[in-house]
């Protein structure tokens, strides 16, 4: 699990499903920054670690690596994943070492008005 979760982008959740699962994706990008498709088919390789955030744009869907093998959705959409139950009250999360993903997911969703 990386210190900061790294944010990676996908054009559909099938896409992000199959591509984490085999490991390795095109460009990662940090927050704040958004890639473009160009980007996406000519960027570099890279592994989708534990914790890492995956974002899917066309399907309003953001996700958390979680335990190393499932892209799991936090969003209301999750389109071909599997998604959270969080219990307790509305919005608590408390998943440990996933606090920092959490929190860039959050602000993605909020970012793109997904919630």
């Amino acid at each position: 699990m990386r210190d900061v979760p790294m944010i990676h982008t996908f054009r559909s959740t099938e896409d992000a499903y199959n591509k984490s699962q085999c490991g390795y994706i095109k460009y990662p990008h940090t927050l704040g920054t958004e890639p473009t498709w160009e980007d996406l088919d000519n960027g570099v390789e890279t592994v989708v670690e534990d914790g890492d955030v995956l974002h899917i744009p066309s399907e309003r869907v953001v996700a958390i690596m979680y335990y190393v093998a499932w892209p799991t959705a936090i969003t209301p959409n999750r389109g071909e994943l599997e998604g959270f139950t969080v219990k307790g009250q509305e919005g608590e999360r408390t998943f440990g070492k996933y606090n920092k993903s959490f929190a860039i997911a959050d602000k993605l969703i909020k970012e793109h008005g997904y919630s």
